[in-house]
């Protein structure tokens, strides 16, 4: 029950987020990966077409690609909040996430041995769709 709430709960918070990000043109058009319909094959399809174009105007093409591994296991937590409070986000919002982020605990577990809680003090859990 506490999963099916959960992701209930990620999706609302997700959707409300969208929506301030969209009504405030928060993320630029450019951005792929964010909006439905702009999805890694769909900014693919773009980049080609320009080289294309560039290509058959005998224009010079450049790209700079930026993928970093793992990058939301290093968020910077305090970072999120600030980005949140910046963009003038709605402080219902501010406060979900920041309730969400912190005070988070871990465990592992080996050959049945429980390890004491630890704070995971940066990186964000991710809703599973």
């Amino acid at each position: 029950l506490l999963s099916t709430i959960s992701k209930i709960f990620g999706k609302i918070l997700l959707m409300r987020m969208n929506l301030h990000l969209g009504e405030n043109r928060i993320i630029k058009d450019e951005q792929f990966g964010f909006w439905s319909g702009l999805s890694a094959s769909a900014q693919l399809a773009r980049i080609v077409n320009d080289v294309t174009e560039a290509f058959n105007n005998l224009n010079d093409a450049g790209m700079v690609q930026m993928y970093i591994q793992k990058a939301f296991d290093t968020v910077w937590q305090t970072g999120i909040i600030y980005r949140l409070l910046e963009y003038n986000f709605p402080k219902y919002l501010i406060k979900s996430v920041h309730s969400y982020l912190y005070q988070r605990k871990f465990c592992t577990s080996f050959n049945s041995n429980l390890s004491k809680p630890l704070y995971a003090s940066s990186g964000v859990l991710r809703f599973n769709n």
